[in-house]
């Protein structure tokens, strides 16, 4: 298995649950304070 490869698709997964995370947490916020 190519650890490059592998390594390459963690940073991927980790940068969409990022940019996942930055969208949903400001529409809870706003739910939850409105």
């Amino acid at each position: 298995m190519d650890v490059t490869l592998v390594h390459h698709n963690v940073i991927l997964l980790h940068g969409s649950c990022i940019v996942l995370i930055t969208q949903v947490v400001p529409i809870l916020l706003d739910s939850r304070f409105t």
